[in-house]
């Protein structure tokens, strides 16, 4: 999805699309002149779409009714393909806000995964240096990308290399530092030294015991002004006079831990 057509009210060939029936199943694709989806709704002429107008409700050749809209980003990461687990759009949105990123702001991200949070920082305007220990999550995570945004982004704005964080090594430092890996403590050294002296580190981690062993490094590496959170997400069902919770509800995905980097005094300082 290049950036002109995510502002245009009709959908050109070449666009991705959600098509929505009227019971919230939703499917992710791509406008092709000759393409034919066929599923429960029964046959749907994508190419006929083409000039269409997002938002309208459409009807499939056996008269089931649908709508059809742009993806938003996080209806795109929900239906993307996912190869390891992805980082919520729910903890996407806390972890931009609390990177306070701005737009040219330098990221080294590692664990990149399937590519959910390099999708919500390179939409803020970041310039994304991702390292991937395993291939198939690279692989899977340009796919991603490129699917959403276009081949466009891909050079000084994001790039993506094979390799371990605790061993990367980089000319300048960076503004911000995103770790999703299941031992973050071990590359800790490499990460304080590629960090910027005023720059915010996020580590996300699924469990508890992980965090008794990050903040062992964390003071040894001196990384100081923590936060530790935790998000859940609830929705709620409305309809008619009945107001009620969701029976399922987006709970525990992760502890999202933030940290600034630490300096010693100075003697005679204070």
């Amino acid at each position: 999805m290049n950036s002109k057509s995510r502002y245009e009210e009709t959908f050109a060939e070449g666009d991705l699309i959600v098509i929505e029936d009227r019971r919230g199943n939703r499917y992710l694709e791509r406008l092709e002149a000759g393409k034919v989806l066929n599923n429960h709704l029964g046959k749907i002429n994508l190419g006929e779409l083409i000039g269409a107008e997002s938002g309208h409700e459409y009807a499939s050749q056996s008269g089931k009714q649908y709508y059809v809209y742009r993806p938003t980003l996080s209806d795109y990461i929900y239906l993307m393909p996912r190869g390891a687990q992805i980082i919520y759009p729910k903890d996407i949105g806390h972890i931009l806000m609390h990177l306070d990123l701005y737009h040219g702001a330098t990221v080294l991200e590692a664990g990149v995964g399937s590519g959910a949070m390099s999708l919500g920082l390179l939409s803020h305007g970041a310039k994304v240096t991702g390292v991937e220990l395993r291939e198939d999550h690279l692989n899977l995570a340009r796919k991603n990308v490129l699917n959403f945004f276009g081949e466009d982004i891909l050079g000084d704005t994001y790039r993506l290399v094979r390799g371990d964080v605790g061993e990367f090594e980089s000319e300048v430092r960076f503004d911000r530092v995103v770790l999703d890996l299941p031992e973050p403590w071990d590359v800790l050294s490499n990460v304080r030294r590629l960090l910027r002296q005023d720059g915010v580190l996020c580590i996300y981690l699924t469990n508890v015991t992980q965090i008794v062993h990050l903040n062992e490094a964390l003071d040894l590496y001196r990384f100081h002004s923590r936060s530790y959170v935790e998000l859940l997400e609830r929705p709620w069902y409305f309809k008619a006079q009945v107001a009620r919770p969701e029976h399922r509800m987006v709970a525990h995905t992760g502890f999202l831990i933030y940290a600034r980097p630490g300096k010693e005094v100075e003697v005679g300082m204070g």
